[in-house]
C-alpha cells in the first residue's frame, strides 16, 4: 500500500514537471522583453522623454490622450473559479478603437463613456492607463506585469512539485524500511 502511495506521489510530481517546462519556456523571452520595457526611456512615468540623437536605438514610452467608448467587464466561468477582465474600449485621435484589459479594477471602476484618459505605448503595446485624477493601471499588454505573473504561476507550480516529490520520497523511504 505504501509502495503504491510513493509511485503514485512520484508519478503526480512528474505530471506537475511538465507544467512547469511549460512555464520555464517562454520565462526567457518574457524576462528579455521585461527588462527592455524596464529601461526604455519614459515607460516608468507618464512623460514623454526627448531621446538623445547619441542614444542607441530603442523603443521609447509614448503617451496620448484618448476617448474612452465603453467599459465591460469580460469573464470565463468554470466548475471550480471564474476569471473576470476588465475591458476598455477606447478611441484615439487617429480614430482606431483598440480594447484594452486593466490590471487594476479599481481604476477600471472609475473610467465611464465619454471620459478621457491617458494611454501609454511601448511600440504597439499599450502598456498603461492613467485618468485624470492620476491613479494608473498596467495592462495585460505590460511586459512587467506579464513577467510577474508567469513568475507567480512558475512559484505554484514549483511549489506543487516539491509537496508531491517530497510526499513519494518520504513514502518510499517509509515503505523501504517496512519489515519484509
Amino acid at each position: 500500500m505504501l509502495g503504491t502511495l510513493a509511485i503514485g506521489e512520484l508519478v503526480l510530481a512528474l505530471l506537475f514537471f511538465i507544467p512547469l517546462l511549460m512555464f520555464l519556456a517562454p520565462y526567457r523571452e518574457l524576462h528579455e522583453r521585461a527588462a527592455l520595457f524596464e529601461t526604455s526611456p519614459g515607460c516608468q512615468t507618464f512623460s514623454p522623454v526627448p531621446l538623445a540623437l547619441s542614444e542607441p536605438i530603442v523603443t521609447p514610452c509614448t503617451v496620448e490622450w484618448v476617448d474612452a467608448v465603453r467599459s465591460y467587464v469580460s469573464s470565463t466561468d468554470s466548475s471550480r473559479s471564474a476569471t473576470y477582465r476588465y475591458l476598455v474600449d477606447v478611441r484615439t485621435v487617429h480614430k482606431e478603437t483598440p480594447t484594452i484589459q486593466l490590471v487594476d479594477r479599481r481604476v477600471w471602476r472609475e473610467i465611464n463613456a465619454g471620459d478621457s484618459i491617458k494611454i501609454q505605448r511601448w511600440g504597439e503595446r499599450i502598456t498603461a492607463v492613467q485618468l485624470i485624477s492620476g491613479e494608473t493601471s498596467m495592462t495585460a499588454q505590460n511586459p512587467s506585469w506579464q513577467l510577474s505573473n508567469d513568475v507567480s504561476g512558475l512559484r505554484m507550480v514549483g511549489i506543487l512539485l516539491g509537496f508531491f516529490l517530497a510526499i513519494g520520497i518520504g513514502c518510499a523511504i517509509a515503505y523501504q524500511r517496512l519489515p519484509a
